[in-house]
């Protein structure tokens, strides 16, 4: 199903609006944090290490047609800036699929839906600006308007396939400096895979390329000693 959206005046998927979901975080405190998520399988969602750090007293997730529910945390990483938390029973039956890859594109065109300063399932449009962040391998530059809130939402390509996670905002002490950074999505799946948390993969051309040719190459060997 595709739906037109008047902040780009273009058509995009509504299934990864359906996906993403805002993150509230409360503390003993009684501070909130916002953030993003994404769901991967039935209650098991995805976002940042930092949205959900410093042991909350409660986690809140909001579906964009489905309510709010009480999430944990399952697990994490402060390295990779990763956590998976997730509901007490299975919320949704529309999962992100991820194209585990480090490829991308400098014309490439990619979107992301996020709560940025209180406005909930913001889309927001981007272009990667650099291929790798500097000092840090695993992070790509995105020219875009990433403000707080973005942080551990999908970063979807036109096809509505996660390609990275939003872990930095475009802000520096207090000011816009015009450009945010994502995860790779090569480093969520190796994430999502160490910590065998179940996930839907799709493969470029590319993939299923060296995939065919290494079986190929395999079944020649077998050929050749027979």
């Amino acid at each position: 199903m595709l739906v037109y959206n008047w902040y780009f005046d273009e058509y995009i998927p509504q299934k990864t609006k359906e996906q993403t979901v805002e993150i509230s975080v409360l503390y003993e405190n009684n501070s909130i944090l916002k953030g993003t998520g994404f769901v991967i399988n039935g209650n098991e969602i995805v976002t940042n290490q930092h949205v959900v750090r410093n042991n909350p007293k409660k986690i809140e997730v909001n579906f964009f047609n489905s309510g709010r529910y009480e999430a944990t945390i399952k697990t994490y990483d402060i390295n990779r800036d990763l956590a998976i938390i997730q509901t007490k029973t299975p919320i949704s039956d529309n999962f992100s699929s991820i194209l585990c890859s480090n490829y991308y594109s400098y014309n490439e065109e990619f979107y992301t839906i996020g709560h940025p300063l209180g406005i909930t399932f913001l889309y927001t449009k981007m272009y990667i600006s650099s291929f790798q962040k500097q000092g840090d391998p695993i992070k790509n530059t995105v020219n875009s308007n990433i403000l707080p809130g973005n942080s551990g939402g999908a970063m979807f390509d036109s096809y509505g396939r996660v390609r990275g996670v939003i872990s930095e905002t475009g802000y520096n002490d207090g000011e816009y400096i015009g450009y945010g950074f994502n995860i790779t999505s090569k480093e969520l799946c190796g994430f999502l895979k160490e910590n065998n948390i179940k996930y839907d993969e799709i493969y470029s051309m590319k993939q299923l390329y060296n995939q065919v040719k290494y079986k190929i190459s395999q079944f020649l060997k077998v050929v050749e000693q027979s």
